[in-house]
């Protein structure tokens, strides 16, 4: 759908924005309203006192690593280590398409540069809801795929393509809403990509683009209408006309449905086994840890979490059955804690949301329930959330990261919309790789997903750099020819410290918000419960973002 002003609003060419009738409001003007709102709460006053300290590894010689947190209203943190939405559209972005939860297309068009000649074209899929006052801006079409029962179109992708010289990809966490730019640490992994100079021959793998089109073109089946199916077709054709040999992650996408055999590998919890399988082949379970960082818990059992979840996640699905491990080392039958990974699980505490920066309501965007929260095999493992080192303390995580580490270092580190949920990462996982003759290795594969997912997996040995950039028009990527060595996070001296001692050593510094020696609840902590007797949360607000 789209429309030139019939509902009070237009496109003036003259002054490059949109305008209400009467020239009353401008849709790239915050209103008085929202700025009265943040002086209500306290969120423009700038600190008393500021505290001298290392923003990050600005100086250290570190590549980007298309990793950034969102910026937040009264940011200190390093520019270099943060973006906005204004910052990632760029003014001659010919087709900008938002795939997410939740989307006010309002505020959203208020981000953009005021300077722009012509309407951008836009394609809207949002899963929840399109709340911008009934709104229709011109060359705009709004779309609701549709979801199997207890699923959700909860992805959050922007693809932004820029004619003859190429497009932005960026998968986040944020809702396209105020309230999750403004106020909560969320995060997004952005990186450019050349037009591909020459046609793709079937010889050719580009696992990046090819899964991504993939994505968007499951996305299109899920649109009851035709002219989404067809937008979101035309996105998947020009998306592979790109050149992705310096995208650095690896996606990790869950799509609907019950899958089998090499279909089931490439979604949800099987997609993410097959992907760090290695990383736990010679090394015992009990050595790794999982650190899982989510804004909203499905009801989730006791074997799931550790049967299904954590050995997908861990790489160990493949490894015998927990105890029978355990009676060949020990030779009796005891407690299989000893030899799993250990999961934490980091979730804000009551205090913690009431004294953020948005008090109780902001707790809407934490919609665990206390039912989900009490279960032993859950409160035995949380953790406190802990993002004091990035001046985000206050600002509720509404960012999804599951990290691995071994010995103290990072595995590998996950950026995703998915919480910790079966209808996210999927139920009933079976892996049996046959070894007979002429067989598929993934025979007897099976997943069950519900909703629609994205993140990308760092991983060190995957890692490469690049210095196209449509920002300032660069022609060329060059590759980084030694590969990445370690990931790090950008406040952690420990790594500058080994890289001076071995020039071997390549991190790549990943601006992770939060702790990952995480801390386990003390008995007086309390987790954050939306339907807690005590929350006093407004109903408006109880399903604002997930």
């Amino acid at each position: 759908m789209s429309r030139d002003g019939g509902g009070g609003y237009s496109w003036q060419h003259g002054r490059g924005r949109y305008v209400a009738a009467g020239d009353v409001v401008s849709l790239l003007t915050p209103s008085s309203d929202d700025a009265g709102a943040d002086d209500a709460q306290g969120l423009a006053a700038p600190p008393k006192k500021r505290v001298k300290r290392d923003d990050g590894p600005k100086d250290r010689g570190y590549d980007t690593p298309a990793f950034f947190l969102t910026r937040t209203q009264n940011d200190r943190l390093s520019n270099d280590l943060k973006r906005s939405v204004t910052e990632l559209v760029l003014p001659d972005c010919d087709l900008m398409v938002q795939v997410n939860f939740m989307i006010d297309a309002r505020w959203l068009f208020s981000q953009l540069d005021p300077h722009r000649r012509t309407p951008l074209r836009t394609v809207l899929v949002a899963g929840h809801a399109i709340h911008s006052d009934a709104v229709v801006f011109p060359n705009v079409q709004l779309f609701e795929p549709k979801c199997a029962p207890y699923g959700v179109h909860h992805s959050k992708l922007m693809l932004l393509f820029y004619r003859h010289r190429g497009m932005r990809v960026v998968v986040h966490t944020a809702n396209m809403i105020r309230e999750d730019w403004d106020y909560k640490t969320n995060a997004m992994y952005v990186r450019d990509f050349p037009v591909r100079p020459y046609p793709r021959t079937s010889l050719q793998t580009d696992p990046f683009g090819e899964q991504l089109a993939a994505y968007v073109e499951s996305t299109a089946a899920s649109i009851p209408k035709d002219a989404g199916k067809q937008a979101l077709r035309d996105c998947a054709r020009r998306i592979r006309e790109h050149d992705y040999s310096s995208a650095g992650v690896q996606l990790v996408a869950s799509v609907p449905g019950k899958r089998f055999g090499d279909d089931a590998v490439k979604y949800g919890l099987l997609r993410m086994q097959k992907l760090v399988e290695h990383l736990s082949a010679d090394s015992a379970p009990a050595d790794f840890s999982l650190v899982a960082q989510f804004s909203s818990i499905g009801n989730v059992g006791e074997d799931w979490l550790r049967n299904q979840f954590l050995r997908c996640m861990t790489g160990t699905l493949k490894s015998k059955a927990l105890g029978e491990r355990r009676r060949e080392k020990h030779g009796a039958v005891g407690s299989d804690s000893n030899i799993e990974p250990r999961l934490k699980l980091v979730w804000p505490t009551n205090a913690q949301v009431r004294g953020s920066v948005e008090g109780a309501a902001g707790g809407g965007s934490l919609p665990g329930k206390l039912a989900n929260l009490s279960k032993l095999h859950v409160r035995s493992r949380l953790c406190q959330w802990d993002a004091a080192l990035s001046r985000r303390a206050r600002n509720i995580p509404h960012i999804k990261t599951y990290v691995l580490m071994h010995s103290g270092k990072i595995r590998y580190f996950l950026l995703t919309s998915a919480n910790l949920s079966m209808s996210a990462w999927g139920n009933g996982v079976k892996y049996v790789p046959s070894t007979a003759p002429g067989r598929k290795s993934n025979v007897g594969a099976e997943i069950n997903i519900a909703s629609f997912e994205l993140g990308v997996l760092f991983t060190p040995g995957h890692y490469v750099s690049s210095s196209f950039d449509l920002a300032h028009d660069s022609a060329s990527v060059p590759l980084e020819t030694s590969p990445y060595t370690d990931l790090c996070l950008w406040w952690d001296s420990r790594c500058q410290e080994a890289q001076e001692v071995d020039a071997q050593m390549r991190p790549v510094y990943l601006p992770v918000p939060h702790k990952l020696d995480v801390q386990p609840y003390t008995a007086s902590d309390e987790p954050w419960a939306i339907d807690q007797s005590d929350q006093a949360v407004p109903r408006s607000t109880h399903f604002q973002s997930r």
